[in-house]
């Protein structure tokens, strides 16, 4: 009986290990998609500066085609 408990037991140690091994794997891809999403919102961040920049040129034109129609 006692040995079938420290068959079951090394089991659980082999089922442990694995389990960690796993959980190590998944925090690196946690860690890297955060990477990921942090890349793509500075990108997004600078694409929406420009894109605003565009915009109050393109009032400034609208304004001054306005004032040379009048």
């Amino acid at each position: 009986m006692r040995s079938q408990f420290k068959v079951f037991g090394e089991g659980l140690t082999g089922f442990r290990k694995e389990a960690n091994a796993r959980f190590d794997r998944l925090e690196e891809v946690v860690t890297d998609t955060r990477e990921r999403v942090s890349a793509v919102e500075n990108r997004l961040t600078k694409v929406e500066t420009r894109l605003t920049k565009v915009e109050e040129s393109n009032a400034r034109i609208e304004s001054d085609i306005r004032i040379i129609k009048n």
